[in-house]
């Protein structure tokens, strides 16, 4: 059943990711994205903290070894603040449909890293499935398909997430998903101060306009749900179920977009979309799919 448990935190997160990114579509952020992720990684601690004060688990925080904390301070280098501002910085060089494809192709890394680090086991299904999304993603991409710094800096970002991925998979054996999404988020945000501190960006933090702070913060309750949610699914399944579910998210925005505002994708991203959906469930198993969508709705009927 915790499979399936984490296969259903799983879809509940690419759900979280394709609505988030539909929302912030219509919001503003700051031209400064490090300024911008800093600020939004900050409030997510302050939202995971305030979840630890009303639940009264504070003692879980507080029974912390120095080896668990090192644990977060790793989790927190590599996931939370290095990879950002790699990621933000190859975007910026332009070329974004390439490097979103790189970015797509985490749970691929991540996957295989999980057979040689968390001697995870993968079978046909899971090839034929990455194949499948691969060349769904590879649909999705528009213009040129240069490679240059800018890919480079996604690509090495991608692949610390998928090396962080793993790390906390192991970590989460002995401490909740909670507590990791904390340790991820908070000292994170700590290196990003020190990164903002040293390029002279830091009082840029304190210059914040009145229209984008209710963006900002919509943004960061969507990331708090995000990493409560991941960090669930990767407890409980494996890291190829949980990396795959994310696969969903891009269609889920695709679909909001095509309902609310009318962009209708073209025929080529469709067939891309359907792929990617397809992929994912073949990676996971249509039974288990199944199981888990059958547990989310027993939740659901339970909170009624």
């Amino acid at each position: 059943m915790s499979n399936e448990k984490g296969i259903m935190f799983g879809f509940i997160t690419a759900l979280i990711s394709g609505v988030s990114i539909f929302v912030n579509s219509f919001g503003v952020s700051l031209s400064d994205p490090f300024v911008y992720t800093t600020i939004k990684n900050a409030l997510v601690v302050v939202f995971i903290l305030s979840t630890f004060f009303i639940f009264k688990n504070m003692r879980e925080l507080s029974a912390l070894t120095k080896k668990q904390i090192a644990q977060l301070v790793i989790i927190g280098l590599i996931g939370g603040s290095v990879p950002f501002l790699l990621f933000f910085y190859g975007l910026s060089l332009g070329i974004a449909s390439v490097s979103s494809f790189i970015f797509r192709s985490l749970f691929i890394f991540a996957s295989l890293m999980a057979v040689f680090y968390l001697k995870e086991k993968i079978d046909h299904r899971f090839f034929i499935g990455a194949l499948i999304v691969f060349i769904g993603n590879f649909l999705l991409v528009k213009g040129d398909l240069a490679f240059g710094t800018g890919q480079i800096m996604v690509l090495i970002a991608t692949l610390l997430w998928a090396i962080e991925y793993n790390y906390s998979r192991k970590v989460l054996a002995a401490l909740s998903p909670r507590v990791v999404a904390l340790g991820r988020m908070f000292f994170g945000s700590i290196f990003l101060l020190v990164f903002l501190g040293a390029t002279g960006k830091i009082n840029a933090l304190f210059v914040i306009s009145y229209d984008i702070l209710p963006w900002t913060i919509i943004a960061s309750l969507f990331l708090f749900l995000y990493v409560t949610f991941f960090y669930s699914a990767l407890k409980y399944t494996t890291v190829s179920n949980a990396t795959a579910a994310l696969a969903l998210g891009g269609p889920i925005t695709a679909l909001l977009n095509a309902v609310f505002i009318g962009k209708v994708p073209v025929i080529t991203e469709i067939i891309g979309l359907l792929l990617t959906v397809i992929g994912a469930i073949v990676i996971i198993g249509i039974s288990s799919s199944l199981k888990s969508i059958l547990h989310l709705r027993e939740n659901i009927s339970a909170l009624r």
